[in-house]
């Protein structure tokens, strides 16, 4: 049982999802150091993206933000629907991954019927 959520931890979705959410980010990876060492050729993509324009997901990262009592979706559906058209690709892309069920059985017992 305990093998099964250590391997949930290495799902890009598991990332993707804490990254985007507004009070973690990165820095929940950074404190945990969940994230395996890196091989060499992601840590160059990386160098090289770094020297590149700032985008919209590092301003995101960069910003503080509470979620004074809303939860993370809700959070990007409000930005989606926001007339700041910088934030509207990355809420459409957080929006989907913060709705991905955590768990498939209740998908798998719908489709199943």
């Amino acid at each position: 049982m305990f093998r099964y959520y250590t391997l949930t931890e290495l799902a890009p979705a598991h990332y993707a999802a804490v990254s985007l959410h507004p009070e973690m980010k990165f820095e929940f990876f950074e404190f945990h150091q969940m994230e395996p060492e890196e091989p060499m050729w992601r840590q160059r993509k990386r160098a090289r993206l770094a020297t590149e324009r700032y985008d919209e997901f590092e301003r995101f990262q960069s910003l503080e933000e509470q979620l004074h009592g809303i939860g993370p979706l809700e959070y990007w559906i409000h930005k989606r629907q926001s007339s700041d058209s910088r934030t509207r690709d990355l809420a459409a892309m957080a929006t989907d991954i913060l709705s991905i069920p955590a768990m498939s059985a209740e998908p798998e017992r719908v489709f199943s019927r």
